[in-house]
């Protein structure tokens, strides 16, 4: 079925002209509001929220579109509830808005952290563009840790505003459902368009449809979001620059308020509370939440640190504190050069240290080690080739638990008939490549298989015993998030705990997706730890030198371990 929305005489001129003059009037206001809170570059930074903010739309009208074609290709409102979940799963916008945040993100960061050091050293921001002339490479300009915020917070982004949308739909859809409505009056109420008493569409005196702020009204979610979260890139590049400036010794969080605030916006009156609040510059600001809650955000709508109702709409600055040591206004530019790439290459080892302690699966060391790099606490950073999973020590009857592994069943298998473990293999990716926790089977070189459940995020084979475990041949699935037709391939974790316990062949199913590899050679952490690094780093220049748009990093990092690292294997498929 088609729904008509409009008539074929409306006149869409004055409604454009309309909207772009409101539109410039509220461009005006907020660039006032941002250059009182102290953001660089106002006007740009307006310009740069109107660019992210058609990307995004483009990005939700599409997904609008792909929801609308589901819509009419039904007759009664529940074959679309039937179908929902495929509706959900073929969902791509995701994709989009990641990509659009990446490249918004990707070309306006490393910028905003030399005109935000050039606010408080101008000599050594322009040291910094002339060193940099003529080069793209964002890595001699910004931390690891920012570089790879940029990346996984652009892909989160997309990943929410997707689940925010299917969330919306799912909850109309019932109520839809509940009051008995159709598949048209299902759609208007998701378009947002308003009906008089008889259920026709209201229309203005241009005759288009009257239409409130629904689910789908694009422009609206896209600027609210676009500014958000081009803000946000606004104070992790002034977090960088304070890190990298050695003049700036603390930072203060500065409140402005809304540039609606005339038209009767509300305060948020805990972050008025929290104007010149001062810390050091590498540790967080202490803000007491509206839901009672104690946050610690390293800067204004710090996503890692604050919750949605706390970074939405919030335009808070914060601003630099000049150091008083005398010692260093005496300073030379080659000395605070060396003081900046210093304190770069400090952040970078801490966050070297903290992605090695979290894949070999130490969490807390892990966490410890991110707060480390966050306020500049010292970390060792040696990686150790002491084992990090179980002992060996292990009877592997069922039953047994390690942490939140279990050994659920124990079969007898002949480990040399191919055609017998390849069909056990078959059958478990059949069972578990969607599941919502992971799975192991390990199918032993002494003619058994162990059957193993573990939790969201991990299973640890190593429960079945250092015997069982040398040589043998696993599978075990990735959880896939939800909209996803696969989750990314092997991690780090998984190539030391095969070196480890010297298995063979190990896979992986997640959704769609069906990798293998192997080591023929010996490997210690160390190794694998400085192999998968450089391939990271690789993966890294990639994405932000060349602008490549990478989808799965893991895989990506698997397939150039595969050229790059002797005695490894991987398989794109089996």
């Amino acid at each position: 079925m088609t729904l008509n929305i409009f008539k074929e005489n409306a006149d869409f001129r004055p409604l454009i002209k309309a909207i772009d003059a409101y539109l410039k009037k509220a461009d005006e206001k907020l660039a006032d509001a941002l250059d009182d809170a102290g953001f660089i570059s106002a006007e740009e930074t307006v310009e740069e929220i109107g660019v992210l903010e058609e990307a995004l739309a483009g990005a939700l009208k599409r997904q609008t579109r792909h929801i609308l074609d589901a819509l009419e290709s039904v007759d009664e409102l529940q074959e679309f509830a039937d179908s929902w979940d495929s509706v959900k799963l073929l969902d791509d916008c995701d994709e989009y808005i990641s990509k659009a945040f990446y490249e918004s993100f990707n070309l306006s960061i490393p910028e905003l952290v030399v005109r935000y050091i050039a606010e408080i050293d101008p000599e050594l921001a322009s040291s910094m563009i002339h060193k940099s002339f003529g080069s793209k490479k964002t890595s001699a300009r910004i931390t690891k840790r920012l570089m790879a915020w940029v990346r996984s917070w652009s892909m989160e982004l997309g990943k929410l505003m997707k689940l925010s949308t299917h969330t919306m739909i799912e909850m109309l859809l019932a109520k839809n459902l509940a009051e008995g409505k159709n598949v048209t009056d299902f759609t208007l109420d998701l378009m947002g368009y308003q009906r008089d008493a008889n259920g026709r569409i209201l229309r203005d005196k241009n005759n288009l449809p009257i239409r409130v702020a629904g689910i789908r009204d694009e422009y609206y979610r896209a600027r609210r979001v676009a500014q958000t979260e081009m803000l946000t890139a606004h104070s992790a590049a002034k977090q960088e620059a304070f890190l990298q400036s050695p003049t700036i010794e603390t930072k203060m969080w500065r409140h402005v308020g809304s540039h609606r605030s005339k038209e009767g916006a509300a305060h948020r009156e805990n972050h008025v509370a929290m104007d010149r609040q001062r810390v050091p510059k590498n540790e967080p600001f202490k803000l007491e939440g509206k839901d009672g809650e104690d946050y610690e955000p390293m800067f204004p709508r710090d996503p890692e640190n604050l919750s949605a109702g706390e970074r939405i709409n919030c335009r808070c600055g914060m601003q630099g504190i000049i150091s008083d040591d005398d010692n260093i206004f005496g300073m030379t530019l080659e000395e605070r050069e060396a003081l900046q790439q210093q304190a770069i290459d400090e952040d970078n080892d801490k966050w070297d240290k903290y992605n090695e302690r979290w894949d070999l699966g130490d969490a807390d060391r892990a966490i410890d080690d991110a707060n480390g790099a966050k306020a500049g606490i010292e970390v060792d950073t040696a990686p150790t080739d002491a084992s990090n999973f179980t002992d060996g020590q292990s009877s592997g009857n069922i039953g047994e638990t390690i942490g939140e592994t279990v050994i659920t069943e124990v079969t007898p298998i002949d480990f040399n008939d191919t055609d017998a473990v390849a069909q056990e293999i078959e059958q478990f990716c059949n069972s578990f490549a969607f599941a919502n926790v992971e799975h192991a089977i390990e199918i032993s070189p002494t003619n058994q298989a162990y059957h193993l459940i573990g939790n969201e995020h991990t299973v640890d084979s190593g429960i079945i015993g250092a015997k069982a475990m040398s040589g043998s041949i696993g599978v075990h699935n990735h959880t896939v998030q939800p909209g996803q037709t696969m989750g990314d391939s092997f991690s780090r974790k998984d190539l030391y705990f095969a070196a480890e316990h010297s298995t063979g062949l190990r896979l992986l199913v997640s959704g769609e997706r069906r990798n293998a590899f192997e080591f023929t050679k010996p490997y210690t952490d160390k190794e694998i730890y400085t192999a998968w690094k450089k391939a990271d780093n690789k993966m890294m220049e990639a994405a932000f030198v060349s602008g490549v748009d990478v989808n799965w990093w893991y895989e990506g990092i698997m397939k150039i371990l595969n050229e790059d690292l002797e005695g490894f294997e991987f398989y794109e498929n089996f």
